[in-house]
Protein backbone atom coordinates (compact mmCIF):
# COMPACT_ATOMS: atom_id res chain seq x y z
CA UNK A 1 0.00 0.00 0.00
CA UNK A 2 1.68 3.24 -0.80
CA UNK A 3 0.74 6.78 -1.42
CA UNK A 4 -1.64 7.23 1.85
CA UNK A 5 -2.05 9.37 4.53
CA UNK A 6 -1.55 7.63 8.32
CA UNK A 7 -3.98 8.92 10.63
CA UNK A 8 -3.55 6.94 13.53
CA UNK A 9 -1.15 3.92 14.78
CA UNK A 10 -2.49 1.97 17.61
CA UNK A 11 -1.10 -0.80 19.88
CA UNK A 12 -3.20 -4.02 19.45
CA UNK A 13 -2.39 -6.36 21.53
CA UNK A 14 0.58 -8.32 19.80
CA UNK A 15 0.20 -6.47 16.69
CA UNK A 16 -0.57 -2.59 15.37
CA UNK A 17 -3.51 -1.09 14.23
CA UNK A 18 -2.61 1.29 11.22
CA UNK A 19 -5.77 3.98 9.95
CA UNK A 20 -5.32 5.53 6.50
CA UNK A 21 -6.52 7.58 3.92
CA UNK A 22 -5.73 6.11 0.24
CA UNK A 23 -4.70 8.65 -1.88
CA UNK A 24 -8.52 8.51 -3.73
CA UNK A 25 -9.57 9.26 -0.63
CA UNK A 26 -11.14 6.33 0.97
CA UNK A 27 -10.14 5.54 4.85
CA UNK A 28 -8.97 1.75 4.88
CA UNK A 29 -7.92 0.55 8.87
CA UNK A 30 -5.02 -2.08 8.50
CA UNK A 31 -3.65 -5.01 11.11
CA UNK A 32 0.09 -5.52 10.37
CA UNK A 33 3.24 -6.42 12.68
CA UNK A 34 5.47 -3.66 11.81
CA UNK A 35 5.42 -0.09 10.14
CA UNK A 36 7.94 0.83 7.47
CA UNK A 37 7.68 4.66 7.31
CA UNK A 38 9.75 5.78 3.96
CA UNK A 39 9.94 9.37 2.38
CA UNK A 40 11.18 10.18 -1.05
CA UNK A 41 13.09 12.80 -2.58
CA UNK A 42 12.54 14.00 -5.96
CA UNK A 43 16.12 14.71 -7.84
CA UNK A 44 17.02 18.48 -8.87
CA UNK A 45 17.58 18.33 -12.73
CA UNK A 46 17.23 21.11 -13.56
CA UNK A 47 20.94 22.57 -14.35
CA UNK A 48 21.72 19.22 -15.70
CA UNK A 49 21.85 19.11 -19.26
CA UNK A 50 20.94 14.92 -19.89
CA UNK A 51 21.46 15.15 -23.72
CA UNK A 52 24.95 16.71 -23.14
CA UNK A 53 26.04 13.64 -20.14
CA UNK A 54 24.25 10.72 -22.69
CA UNK A 55 27.19 12.20 -25.82
CA UNK A 56 29.92 12.15 -23.22
CA UNK A 57 29.49 8.56 -22.08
Amino acid sequence: LTDCKVKEIKKNNQNLEVLVFTIDGEEKKLETEKVLLAAGRVPELGNIDVQRARNKS
